[in-house]
């Protein structure tokens, strides 16, 4: 093996590494300094669209996805140029074992890079899924509209976001989309979470109750008398076992429209206490300023896993 010409690579490759690894921590740099300036600056929220979470993370990603591009290619090209153009044998002659083991820890970066980019691109698709089912349902919540019902999407509640609530005489509803894992074929409730078959994966509702919880309070508050809340979850391309339990109400997109028909007295409201409901939920549905991924991301972990080689 030439020792030289080994050592050589190893030289051009480091650089065009560094070059790579530069272009990345500047732009880091720069979206935490946009970060900071955006929480001070006066922003205009407009209403949120039909998940306006799963849009903020695929605007977020499709980012961090253009800047991986092109740091691949800053090292493609840095690469090609040292090794028409570089300057050779300014390194210190080191023994082939040496050499090998630098060519392999550059290997293993580009490998551990590689999978970054794989992975990257499996969570965007999985989002996408989740974005056409979160329109799916909006679509499907129309015809509460019709009925006289309004609808709120992206509801926020400190840090979890509650995809849809719908407010009408006989109560308050929130329906929120879970996507399944793949491979699954049904899905039943479980002790507070969702169990999938095959395999007997489970998938916390904690999250989620918690943020239902926190909901009935605050609106409860707000009309200053009790409020009961149902909670209805929507799995997509899932066969839904049946349950003798009445909360979460398990049902599909084709079928989100189950609870309309639900009637409960306690749950009833009055038209002022609507009103004043629809007040508070339309301040809540508002789109929050881009921020960091992992804050776009948190509210969805439940739904689409954040892969775990992507840092935040």
């Amino acid at each position: 093996m030439n020792v030289s010409l080994l050592q050589v690579h190893n030289e051009f490759a480091t650089i065009a590494l560094v070059v790579s690894f530069s272009y990345l921590s500047l732009i880091w740099l720069l979206s935490e300094c946009g970060y900071f300036l955006r929480r001070f600056g006066k922003q205009h929220r407009p209403c949120a669209r039909p998940g306006e979470d799963v849009h903020q993370a695929l605007k977020l990603t499709g980012r961090l996805w253009d800047h991986y591009r092109t740091a691949a290619l800053l090292f493609l090209v840095s690469f090609a140029l040292l090794a028409n153009f570089g300057r050779s044998g300014w390194w210190v002659s080191l023994s082939l074992p040496a050499n090998i083991f630098i060519s392999c820890a550059i290997a293993g970066v580009v490998i551990f890079f590689g999978f970054k980019c794989v992975q990257l691109l499996r969570y965007r698709t999985r989002l996408g899924r989740l974005l056409d089912q979160h329109n799916a349902v909006a679509g499907q919540l129309v015809e509460a509209q019709l009925r006289g019902n309004r609808v709120f999407h992206s509801v926020r509640l400190g840090e979890r976001v509650l995809d849809n609530v719908v407010v009408g005489c006989n109560g308050v509803y929130t329906v929120q989309v879970f996507l399944p894992p793949p491979g699954a074929e049904s899905v039943g409730l479980a002790t507070g979470s969702l169990r999938y078959q095959p395999g007997g994966r489970d998938v916390p509702l904690q999250p989620y109750t918690d943020a239902v919880r926190a909901l009935r309070h605050a609106l409860a508050a707000e009309i200053s008398s009790t409020l009961v809340v149902l909670p209805v979850v929507v799995i997509p391309d899932c066969r839904i076992e049946p349950t003798d339990r009445q909360a979460p109400m398990l049902v599909s997109p084709q079928t989100c429209m189950s609870f309309v028909g639900w009637q409960q007295k306690s749950a009833y409201l009055m038209d002022e206490d609507m009103t004043a409901i629809s007040a508070w939920l339309a301040g809540k549905s508002q789109v929050n300023p881009p921020g960091r991924i992992r804050d776009a991301i948190y509210s969805l972990d439940r739904q689409v896993a954040w892969p775990g080689l992507i840092g935040n």
